[in-house]
């Protein structure tokens, strides 16, 4: 074992299928805490070894989730054969789906007039949840939008800033957040679930290609896509 495969480790890693995951998250709901959700990928990880305040974060996050074909390669390497790779956007809605009558949701992050429009959506297919809240990827600076959250009663908070802004976020208010059981950085599935970004076809998401699917869909993503590949690939060269 070397420091990188040390570190890979020693993260909290929830190893199963879709459904069980979903089932882990949705129990939570029980605990007297919070629970920071990561659904970890090589962007992440690549991040986190280029800056400590991020690989304490990642160290101290109460559960990761495979969510990227790197990621679950790389944990394979290091010994967790059972690996699965968890789509962060497929978990939330599965989680969502078995959490009981009247749990609370809050929602935030995105472009002007996103969140307000997944928030719609997904109420009007989670019949028993409540939708407690939204508030825009923008304008949240101070204590206002925690007591926001806090007024609102939200066991669950959905943050849509991408990586690593909703995870700093959720890292440095989670201590201030009452009420909140669930908390989990969501990129950018407030898009989807709107209505206004398309997910990868099936053929894509079934053969772990999602990734070139954005960069053909979206050209401007490919030096993003390479910038995190070069950084990944080092970590996932030594670790072992």
């Amino acid at each position: 074992m070397n420091e990188t495969g040390n570190f890979i480790r020693g993260l909290r890693w929830h190893i199963g299928d879709l459904d069980g995951t979903a089932d882990r998250i949705a129990n939570l709901l029980n605990d007297n805490k919070i629970n920071h959700i990561i659904t970890t990928n090589m962007e992440i990880l690549s991040m986190a070894f280029k800056n400590k305040e991020l690989r304490e974060l990642c160290t101290n996050a109460d559960m990761h989730i495979p969510d990227g074909i790197g990621a679950v390669r790389l944990l394979k390497k290091l010994g967790f054969s059972k690996t699965q790779r968890i789509p962060g956007i497929e978990l939330c809605l599965e989680a969502l789906k078995k959490m009981p009558e009247g749990t609370k949701i809050y929602l935030f992050g995105a472009r002007e007039g996103v969140a307000i429009k997944a928030l719609e959506k997904l109420s009007a297919r989670f019949l028993q949840l409540t939708f407690a809240g939204w508030h825009e990827g923008f304008g949240y600076e101070g204590n206002k939008l925690v007591e926001e959250i806090n007024n609102s009663g939200a066991q669950v908070l959905l943050v849509a800033l991408g990586v690593p802004k909703q995870e700093l976020w959720i890292a440095k208010n989670k201590c201030n957040l009452n009420n909140i059981r669930v908390a989990i950085g969501v990129g950018g599935s407030f898009d989807v679930w709107a209505g206004d970004v398309n997910r990868a076809p099936r053929f894509f998401q079934k053969t772990n290609l999602e990734w070139a699917w954005r960069i053909l869909s979206q050209p401007a993503r490919l030096p993003k896509f390479l910038k995190t590949l070069a950084g990944f690939l080092p970590i996932y060269l030594r670790a072992k």
